[in-house]
């Protein structure tokens, strides 16, 4: 396994910057989609920091093969917490929808009370 740097492994690079081919072969030979390393933490978390469009691609390939959803995420908690931020609504839902922890993912002033349901959910993660 390749690993070092800010990334960690190939995988996580490759999932960092939306590579689905890279990603694909990786996975195909045997990578680890849950190896710990560099500053995102995992694979999941690479790819859900990225705001590249085709990025969602490699989360869904990354999440069917097995990442771990709420696995820690390097400096931050897991993957939905690299995640939330404006504009990307859509990665925000997947993640949710594979069981990411969102009490995980509240941000500094947020509290329990503020998850209310679903959509108040990704609005309150989306806004950061």
């Amino acid at each position: 396994m390749l690993t070092g740097g800010t990334v960690g492994t190939a995988l996580q690079a490759a999932s960092k910057h939306g590579n689905v081919l890279v990603v694909r072969y990786l996975l195909d030979q045997g990578a680890d989609p849950n190896a710990p390393g560099g500053l995102y933490g995992n694979a999941l978390a690479a790819a859900s920091s990225s705001k590249f469009s085709k990025n969602i691609v490699v989360v869904q390939l990354l999440l069917e093969r097995g990442s771990n959803v709420n696995a820690p995420a390097g400096r931050k908690v897991n993957a939905l917490d690299w995640a939330a931020g404006p504009d990307n609504e859509k990665l925000v839902r997947l993640l949710l929808e594979w069981g990411a922890e969102a009490r995980a993912a509240l941000g500094p002033g947020e509290s329990d009370q503020d998850l209310g349901d679903a959509e108040e959910l990704v609005t309150l993660l989306c806004r950061r």
